[in-house]
């Protein structure tokens, strides 16, 4: 399932299908300015037991460059919205999970809420589930330029992956790839 929180205050939360897509766009490296001390929530929960989670973070500099540093000791729930349905999710080494059984419905409406150590408190808009999106075909392709790295001063290999899939044009979808090796 897809598209269960919403961006609320300074925390972002997405949610995504239990097969990550991605369309025809290419990665793009952001150039911006972090500032210090905001508050960063990524959420998922799926269809798929054991892959939902929820990261927190906090934004610093350190030595002059951009960081994230995870945030433990936080209370972090999904909370089902109208039966009341509570499931607490545990601390790992650097996320929240819920019991691996855990899974989301369409049609479902979940909300999440998060008290952080120091007592902040954070509560999502209330999100539905929608049906998810079937993969049509899934493409690799291996470059070895893929992209230039500053620190390298090389270009270096990697591969460019591609998903189509039947997207129906009358609803708004959002989709999320994400890789974690």
């Amino acid at each position: 399932m897809r598209n269960l929180f919403r961006a609320v205050g300074r925390f972002f939360l997405i949610v995504s299908p239990s097969v990550f897509l991605i369309g025809c766009t290419d990665p793009v490296n952001p150039e911006f300015q972090i500032a210090k001390g905001l508050v960063y929530i990524d959420a998922f929960a799926s269809n798929a037991p054991g892959s939902s989670y929820v990261q927190i973070y906090i934004s610093d500099q350190v030595y002059g460059r951009n960081t994230i540093t995870f945030q433990g000791g936080a209370q972090v729930r999904f909370i089902r919205s109208g039966g009341g349905e509570v499931i607490t999710l545990q601390e790992t080494e650097d996320r929240y999970v819920p019991p691996t059984d855990f899974v989301i419905a369409t049609d479902e409406a979940w909300e999440l809420d998060v008290i952080l150590a120091d007592g902040r408190h954070y509560v999502s808009e209330s999100e539905t589930a929608v049906p998810v999106v079937e993969i049509g075909e899934v493409k690799v392709d291996y470059d070895p330029e893929l992209v230039f790295v500053g620190d390298y001063n090389k270009r270096v290999p990697g591969h460019r992956i591609s998903v189509s899939y039947d997207d129906p044009g009358d609803q708004e979808n959002y989709y999320l790839w994400q890789f974690r090796s």
